[in-house]
């Protein structure tokens, strides 16, 4: 896939043969980030965190254990070099509980909403060098590229970093999400979207099918490891982007939901997330000469001839999206 980034659980740094798992992969040229409960242990401290490529540690905590270990966590990044990011746990979410059922889940990152709030402590815990910055969590529902504004928004005004959380289950417990088709859409945004600000970093929530249990949902790879479209479309996009460098984001088309202009390297773009009539619709009024892949199956063709080949919907739960780059 191309993929360099991943986040893992502190268990994974602290245990030797996961550790070493780490190690060999960092010498490929991958990095991590280590999520933990709380300022790193002094144990994971005390490992050698650039030969396992750590490159920096989520501390998921309360507002009140954050404000009460800042000054450690000032020391820790000042000696380990790694970064740090502050992800807000929100113990108590009262929009879950209708009368009769509460969820007893908890969640980690600021959310959207809460990022105006909570502005100036973000601030202060970035000036006083506490923290490179914050985790923000992003629901499967929230349209990324209005998320994405408002984030790089924050991470420019107050030089911090981003971690963009997208969290790939759905609002129910038991309701699985296995819409590849929404998922491979998302993932196309996500990656067009992190190379419009280098202080912003997209990490999805999981990277492998979560079948049974709480919050069952598809993901990147399934339980055999076999890739699944938005692995495909990971692959295809990461190729094509690759050698264009930072992108710069035109203005959203109000009349096509899901759609990204953008410019790199002197070139013009669209990315079209949108159900199939929209796309073709889209697709018909370029000429020949316009290039175009569908990042479902890979073609790649002028405008016309990948709008004769776009794909229906394999599932009945796979929804109605194609997902087509255009090059202008």
């Amino acid at each position: 896939m191309g993929a360099r980034l991943a986040k893992v659980p502190d268990i994974d740094l602290a245990e030797p043969q996961t550790a070493h798992r780490m190690a060999l992969l960092a010498a490929a040229g991958s990095d991590f980030i280590v999520t933990c409960l709380g300022k790193p242990t002094a144990a994971l401290l005390d490992l050698d965190l650039a030969a396992c490529g750590v490159q920096g540690f989520e501390v998921n905590a309360t507002i009140e254990t954050f404000a009460r270990q800042q000054l450690q966590l000032q020391s820790i990044r000042a000696s380990s070099n790694a970064k740090i990011y502050f992800a807000k746990i929100l113990s108590a979410d009262h929009s879950r509980y209708d009368g009769a059922q509460f969820t007893h889940f908890v969640k980690s990152g600021f959310a959207l909403s809460e990022l105006q709030s909570h502005r100036t402590l973000i601030a202060d815990a970035v000036t006083s060098a506490a923290i490179d910055g914050v985790t923000v969590h992003l629901g499967f529902d929230e349209p990324l590229p209005e998320a994405a504004a408002i984030i790089n928004e924050l991470a420019d005004s107050l030089a911090c970093e981003v971690l963009v959380s997208l969290k790939l289950a759905g609002p129910s417990v038991a309701q699985a999400r296995n819409d590849d088709r929404a998922l491979a859409a998302r993932t196309a945004q996500a990656m067009v979207l992190s190379q419009t600000n280098s202080r912003v970093c997209y990490v999805f929530d999981t990277f492998m099918d979560v079948d049974r249990g709480y919050y069952p949902r598809q993901a990147f790879i399934d339980r055999r490891f076999n890739p699944r479209t938005a692995a495909v479309v990971f692959t295809q996009l990461n190729a094509r982007l690759s050698g264009l460098g930072s992108i710069a984001l035109g203005a959203i088309d109000s009349q096509l939901s899901g759609a990204i202009c953008f410019s790199a390297s002197g070139q013009s773009f669209e990315l079209l997330c949108a159900p199939s009539s929209a796309v073709a619709a889209r697709l018909k009024a370029f000429a020949v000469g316009v290039m175009a892949m569908n990042l479902l199956n890979g073609s790649k063709a002028s405008a016309k001839v990948v709008l004769s080949g776009l794909d229906e919907p394999l599932a009945n739960n796979e929804s109605d999206i194609q997902v087509v780059l255009l090059a202008l």
